[in-house]
């Protein structure tokens, strides 16, 4: 559909309020089958108004009219009211223009059938103009039209609009664009062929304007060797008759050949000048290059070569110089050069020796693991003293001797180490339970929430198969005597170990296998638990349990976060022996600027209950949730003239309290009340805030 129909139609659904879609054109509602393409024309041309019919329902019409009549619409929009699930005539004659036709289903369909099958639009369609004769309407392939002695021919616009899609249009517009790009070649073939015409016409102009430019005298050589010759003549018969000018004549040749002279010893020693400079100026080069190089040289270390060394570095030299003089030092540089790639050469065979050593060493080292596994050896060479040792050992002690060292080992690992390490990871579960108990034994007197609850902090022990896998060979490894088990079954025990071992093993240890070590979560029992915090009634029901703060109110996610965060500081700060913890002021910057009195008030109860000191800092309209709960209230101003802060302790009384200066970079204010930003009254040494456990203090 053509663009500015689909802008008038947006602009009458957006004003009648029915949406585009609800609107159609006819001509989106009809569509001609391949098989009957080649009659695209004839379609087109027959319904080319009707195409273009805007189809209204017929119960929203009137409400249409009246939506549409004040808009200035920039073209004419035709449309008409259509009677919605109609039921149309079937498919008609292929001989007609209904019977080329295929149809949308939509609820306009019905009335479309009937409105194309009407006599004025359904044509009959024949091939040539020699059968547009006849009472009825008839139309060619061409698109000339035919009703008894009335005929038209053309079209208005010649672009296709029927269709449920645009693809006949896009191929339409691709043959087009076709057709215009061979055009465009064959004028670029054309425009090419007159470039290269107008380019020889220039040429045969530049040719023709030279010809015209010359003239006659100056190309007769012939004419001008005779006047030259006639004039050496007269030259030489004016010298002739008067002897004083062949005097000067030969005094002339005589000066020209000194002048000659003195040009070429000129010319000569310009070049000896240019020469030295050259040699100045490079031996000013390697002067400036020799000084850099023997201060960077006086910066480094030295290195005192031995007398083998320093007759490896001569021969060295002798060798890489050869056949020229060693002693040449005009040559030195490049002796230097020389013997410095000799030593890069003799340095990369040197490494790739070494190389080869080690993979050597490294194959030795994995087929000794291989025969005899030990997880407390590598495989590459820096393990080499390891197996020296061995190997010293072995000659020293005897096979088996080692055998029995190693026997008693592989008890050691098992009854020494692994013991302990099951115990103690009961134990500091067991531990972890133990510590959270006096913390819920104070939570319990502490109400929490609205209704004056009480929280719990849980600890529930997790089961991943891994762990229990994990602890379960453990103990089957820790509880197995190893001294009466026969060879065969003390190696398995041993290979068992190993690859225990490495399951346990640290990352960063050279020993360690990537892909089978699983240290952290083995043996951090951190995460072998689950903590929650449960919330029970005053009789003791459990009315929810808290893992994360979604879903709450910023009082009620702050009142808890006092209760988890002061717990959590008392069981880092604390144990089941203190009354208090080791460490007891707390600062809170913005403290419960989100709770009202109610929520505020619970929470300082909470840290205050668990032994903490808390010190609040807060903006000064987000005191007053604070206010009843709190023993000192301090206000902290700034003079941004002196740039000085001041402190003032505020009390019930309204008795201004001295004042301190204190230096501060700080860029804003943070006050609670308002102080004396220019007195430099000295504060109360004696008075210093938060002086006692429990105590809650504003700044």
């Amino acid at each position: 559909m053509p663009k500015f129909l689909d802008d008038m139609r947006q602009q009458v659904a957006a004003a009648s309020g029915i949406t585009a879609s609800d609107l159609p054109f006819l001509a989106e509602l009809i569509d001609v089958p391949p098989e009957q393409a080649r009659w695209r024309v004839a379609v087109e041309t027959v319904l080319g108004a009707s195409a273009r019919l805007l189809l209204i329902p017929k119960d929203r019409f009137e409400h249409f009219s009246q939506a549409v009549n004040p808009l200035p619409l920039r073209g004419r929009l035709t449309f008409e009211a259509v009677e919605l699930g109609l039921n149309g005539p079937a498919d008609g004659d292929p001989e007609r223009i209904f019977g080329k036709l295929i149809f949308k289903d939509s609820p306009f369909t019905g009335w479309v059938r009937r409105h194309l099958a009407e006599p004025v639009r359904n044509a009959r369609c024949v091939e040539d103009p020699q059968n547009l004769a006849g009472h009825e309407l008839r139309v060619t392939l061409a698109g000339q039209t035919r009703l008894g002695t009335r005929g038209s021919h053309g079209r208005n616009d010649q672009s296709d609009i029927i269709g449920f899609s645009n693809e006949h249009t896009i191929a339409a517009i691709d043959r087009e664009l076709k057709q215009i790009e061979d055009l465009l070649k064959s004028i670029d073939r054309e425009r090419e062929a007159f470039d290269e015409q107008l380019r020889e016409l220039d040429r045969r102009r530049a040719a023709y304007e030279a010809i015209t430019a010359t003239t006659w005298e100056d190309i007769d050589v012939a004419t001008v060797d005779r006047r030259i010759e006639e004039l050496d003549s007269a030259r030489r018969a004016i010298l002739g008759a008067d002897d004083q000018l062949q005097e000067l004549q030969r005094r002339i040749d005589q000066l020209g050949k000194t002048l000659e002279a003195a040009r070429e010893r000129k010319y000569g020693l310009k070049k000896v000048e240019a020469d030295l400079k050259e040699a100045w100026s490079s031996l000013t080069s390697t002067n400036d290059a020799v000084r850099g190089e023997l201060d960077r040289l006086a910066t480094l270390p030295h290195v005192l070569l031995d007398d083998v060394q320093a007759a490896a570095l001569d021969a060295h030299f002798a060798a890489a110089v050869a056949p020229a003089d060693p002693d040449n030092w005009e040559q030195f540089p490049t002796h230097l050069a020389r013997l410095r790639q000799r030593l890069v050469d003799a340095a990369a065979t040197a490494r790739g020796r070494a190389s080869n050593a080690e993979s050597e060493l490294e194959r030795v080292f994995s087929a000794y693991q291989l025969k005899f596994e030990d997880p407390n050896l590598g495989r590459t060479a820096a393990s080499y003293p390891d197996y020296a040792r061995i190997l010293q050992a072995i000659v020293t002690t005897g096979l088996h001797e080692r055998r029995e060292e190693w026997r008693q080992r592989l008890m050691k690992w098992s009854g020494e180490d692994l013991v302990p390490l099951s115990g103690a990871i009961e134990s500091s579960i067991e531990e972890i339970e133990e510590r959270l108990d006096p913390i819920n034994d104070i939570l319990g007197g502490l109400p929490f929430g609205a209704n004056r609850d009480r929280l719990r902090i849980r600890l529930r022990r997790l089961a991943p198969d891994a762990v229990i896998q994990f602890r379960k060979q453990l103990r089957q490894l820790s509880s197995g005597a190893t001294r009466d088990l026969r060879e065969e079954q003390m190696e398995a025990r041993f290979r068992e170990l190993q690859q225990f071992m490495a399951r346990i093993r640290r990352r960063d240890d050279p020993r360690a296998i990537t892909d089978l070590s699983d240290r952290d979560r083995l043996l951090d029992v951190r995460r072998h638990v689950e903590i929650t915090a449960e919330r029970y009634d005053s009789e003791g029901q459990l009315l929810s349990t808290h893992s994360s703060l979604g879903g709450k109110s910023g009082g009620e996610s702050q009142e808890l976060v006092a209760f988890i965060v002061g717990a959590a500081l008392r069981f880092r700060l604390g144990d089941e022996l203190r009354l208090r913890p080791r460490f007891a002021p707390v600062f809170l910057d913005e403290g419960f600027v989100k709770s009202d009195s109610e929520f505020a008030g619970r929470a300082v109860q909470a840290w205050r209950g668990l032994g903490f000191q808390l010190i609040v800092g807060a903006p000064l309209d987000k005191v007053t949730a604070l206010e009843p709960h709190m023993d000192e209230l301090l206000a902290i101003t700034k003079n941004t003239s002196t740039h000085y802060s001041f402190v003032a302790r505020i009390s019930d009384t309204g008795r201004r309290p001295a004042v301190g200066a204190v230096p501060t970079q700080r860029d804003s204010t943070t006050a609670m009340a308002p102080a004396a930003p220019g007195s430099t009254e000295p504060a109360n040494p004696g008075e210093t805030p938060a002086t006692r456990y429990g105590q809650t203090v504003m700044w």
